[in-house]
């Protein structure tokens, strides 16, 4: 699609067209919604969704796009109304649990998270998310050593995403919970170095290592 090739004006002149064709078109309002969402249009992207859930209820990926837009804006409570939704109509999905997981640990839903976290490991054993959030449970709760402990599990995170800087800043705090802190620093500052960490993972391992530093 032209969207797809760096061709906007032409693509949406595409979508349109679909539009007019077929106003029943799910798949035209899915592609203008996430155009409208990559360029941050928030507001302009939601429609579209909801039209999307409208015309196929049982699609998934309407309730999982919504559930994004409200976690995005604040709404927790409807995010995860959502994300529940999409899970109920895609249950092996990994990521539609960690996602909710992730709103569950902000609102202090600990034990929910957890749950999810362990129905990824359940359904998908080489999936680096549920160990990850697991171990964000653990760094909340202060539970860092032992079996069912932050530094097992972002251990396990870890050699199950080698390029995942969360995984590493997550390894590297549960280190400084059980009292290496020398190591600690050492894999915020391997964290830097990565390609393939983002500007909030970088963000994150600088505040992190100068909290370690300072000590």
């Amino acid at each position: 699609m032209a969207l797809d090739q760096g061709e906007p004006t032409r693509g949406l002149a595409y979508i349109m067209r679909a539009l007019r064709l077929d106003p029943s078109c799910v798949l035209a309002y899915r592609t203008r919604a996430e155009k409208a969402r990559n360029e941050q249009r928030f507001a302009q992207a939601l429609p579209d969704i909801e039209r999307v859930i409208a015309l196929d209820p049982a699609y998934f990926w309407g309730y999982l796009a919504r559930g994004e837009l409200r976690a995005r804006t604040g709404d927790t409570p409807g995010a995860v109304e959502d994300y529940t939704h999409a899970i109920e109509l895609e249950p092996e999905a990994p990521d539609f649990r960690y996602f909710r997981a992730a709103l569950y640990l902000k609102t202090g839903e600990l034990e929910k998270a957890y749950a999810d976290a362990q129905k990824i490991v359940d359904d998908d054993p080489n999936s680096y998310r549920g160990p990850l959030m697991m171990a964000m449970v653990r760094l909340e709760q202060k539970r860092y050593d032992g079996a069912d402990g932050a530094f097992r599990h972002s251990q396990v995170a870890v050699s199950l995403n080698q390029e995942g800087a969360i995984c590493r800043i997550k390894l590297a705090e549960a280190l400084d919970g059980v009292g290496r802190r020398g190591e600690a620093i050492e894999q915020v500052r391997f964290v830097l170095t990565m390609p393939t960490a983002t500007p909030a993972d970088l963000a994150e391992a600088r505040g992190f290592l100068a909290e370690l530093e300072r000590r």
